[in-house]
């Protein structure tokens, strides 16, 4: 999505229109509210933040109590890590993907470890990191709590990179043109051209990051690795603790917790962005949000925005880039090859030692079983497209459909999916289901909305004019989908379909097991293997599931996707 006047806007924080917004001639009382309200957020993020540094050795008991007035307490912690986990992940974005979009050497370098450190599962990264932030944290509460952030961050973060990457490669040349005639500084481009062109991407796609951290900060709050039992005050540890004890209850006392924690969010924060992306495309249309409302209309939020505008406004530059242009290129190659040669040492390393304890048997069964999992992923996504390509194609057609149905899909997507595995597992064993049927459709619940998402957008980016042309030669409605429509979204349902199918895998190692009060049934592919090696503190068997998944991974990426990617864009691309 192109904003063809983000050169000329104030930073993203002065961005926000009031023009329709009254505003009070004194200090009204909505102030008086809104100020309390951020003084409560104040002390309460403060009162969980202190709990994270209490003493603490590894092994020590942690109680979840599984009365529902502990609940509030325990979604307070949870959110707070995912926040925290969001904040670090865009951050990081703004860095790796800035790095990437504007150096051609970086580029050729981040991209591809990109591209192997999101087929890596997360509980991969942890079985490498954990007793590292333990040991680091030794006596404090602090390095679980770091483990469950890293776990959320991981999950986050690459998809943030490369949405970041793609919006800076898609500026318009006239305005990267403009930047450079008011020799705006580094600092003054970032927030003046490259944040508020790249934020339609970017709070779409934090929507659906979130969903992703709920997905693992649910499963890391109550983890077995190493040996070692990870359990953290929070949603995710109450869970857990209400499926080992048979607990209905208290599942479904957790689920509309996480129903309200979700609502509110979507209320307080997504609502209010939404709408303020709508009145910078279409000013004056649709109703503002009662948040964006509220908080546009206070004299208060006016102050905030004056003070930060004068923060991130800086001085205005004299010279452009001087720096860059002299850099010795030599520096960032002999850089860049470093890091790749460390990292195939340490790669190698790691194969060496795993050759020294496996048998050649246990590589074919790891193989074998993802080749169970590859088909258990394609069978699903295919289902998937077949079921929400229609659907999106629908949604993304019918403005009036879609101001209706976006919402609840927002919602629904926002949900994490393995909240509901208790229900389902507690169905599997008691009534004795084949794992390898009921357990499959859990590894797409959380990841379908991608294809559903980049169907939507790709239907609305579609030239109006095309569609004006296919209606004035009163094309049939299939026909219009055959010849117009579905050769034009394409690119952004093959981005869709490569991202539900990498989460779909990360997925498994969850979806593939089910436990209910105390018993444990596993179906038969590579991700119940891995999780089933965590638990048994087997770190050979978990390295060698992991190394397999990631060759699955890069081998389908290269194979597949990569090339009809290509032909996507021969085609259609209008290359």
């Amino acid at each position: 999505m192109t904003h063809t006047n983000s050169w000329c806007l104030m930073p993203l924080i002065n961005s926000f229109s009031t023009k329709d917004i009254k505003r009070p001639s004194v200090f009204a009382m909505w102030d008086v509210v809104i100020m309390v309200l951020i003084i409560g957020a104040l002390f309460l993020i403060s009162s969980a933040a202190s709990d994270m540094l209490v003493q603490y050795e590894l092994g020590d008991p942690i109680v979840i109590d599984l009365s529902p007035e502990r609940l509030p307490y325990y979604a307070l912690r949870t959110i707070l890590r995912m926040f925290i986990a969001l904040f670090l992940s865009l951050l990081c974005a703004f860095v790796v993907g800035g790095i990437a979009a504007k150096n051609t050497l970086a580029e050729k370098i981040i991209l591809p470890a990109i591209d192997v450190m999101q087929s890596i599962p997360v509980i991969g990264f942890l079985e490498v990191s954990f007793l590292w932030i333990i040991a680091a944290f030794k006596g404090s509460f602090l390095g679980p709590e770091l483990v469950s952030i890293f776990a959320v961050f991981v999950s986050q973060v690459w998809n943030l990179i490369l949405c970041y990457y793609q919006s800076l490669k898609a500026v318009p040349r006239e305005l990267d043109e403009v930047m450079r005639i008011y020799h705006l500084t580094p600092w003054q481009r970032f927030f003046r051209l490259e944040v508020p062109h790249a934020a339609p991407a970017l709070i779409w796609n934090a929507m659906l990051s979130l969903s992703a951290g709920w997905f693992f900060v649910v499963a890391g709050e109550a983890l077995t690795i190493a040996n070692h039992d990870v359990a953290l005050p929070g949603i995710g540890s109450y869970i857990a603790v209400a499926t080992a004890q048979g607990d209905f209850q208290a599942v479904y006392y957790a689920i509309g917790c996480l129903f309200a924690v979700i609502m509110l969010y979507d209320q307080l924060l997504f609502r209010p962005l939404n709408y303020w992306l709508l009145s910078r495309e279409n000013p004056g249309s649709g109703k503002a949000n009662w948040v964006y409302r509220l908080v546009t209309g206070s004299r208060v939020w006016g102050g905030i925005k004056r003070l930060l505008s004068w923060l991130t406004q800086g001085r205005q530059g004299q010279k452009k880039f001087k720096y860059y242009r002299k850099k010795p290129q030599w520096l960032g190659a002999a850089l860049g090859y470093g890091v790749l040669l460390w990292a195939s040492y340490a790669v190698l390393q790691v194969l060496l030692d795993m050759g020294s304890v496996l048998t050649w048997g246990e590589v074919e069964t790891a193989l074998m079983l993802g080749a169970y999992t590859a088909f258990r992923v394609f069978v699903l996504v295919l289902l998937c497209c077949i079921v929400w390509v229609p659907v999106g194609i629908y949604l993304g057609m019918h403005e009036k459909a879609s101001n209706i149905f976006q919402p609840v899909i927002q919602f629904l997507a926002a949900f994490p999916p393995n909240m509901l595995y208790p229900l389902v597992g507690s169905l599997v064993i008691a009534k004795g289901y084949n794992p390898n049927i009921w357990l499959s459709p859990l590894i797409v619940l959380g990841t379908q909305w991608y294809i559903l998402f980049n169907v939507i957008s790709g239907v609305k980016a579609l030239p109006h004019d095309l569609l004006m042309m296919a209606k004035s030669l009163h094309l049939s409605q299939f026909q219009l989908c055959k010849k117009v429509i579905l050769p034009g979204i394409l690119p952004s349902l093959l981005t869709g379909v490569i991202t539900a199918a990498g989460g779909a895998w990360n997925t498994s190692i969850i979806a593939e097991m089910a436990e209910w009060n105390g018993e444990v049934v596993y179906a038969d592919g590579l991700g119940a293997f891995i999780m089933e090696a965590s638990r048994n503190a087997q770190p050979d068997m978990v390295c060698l599931g992991v190394a397999v998944m990631c060759l699955y991974v890069l081998l389908i990426n290269r194979v597949v996707w990569l090339p009809l990617y290509r032909m996507i864009d021969r085609r259609y691309g209008g290359r």
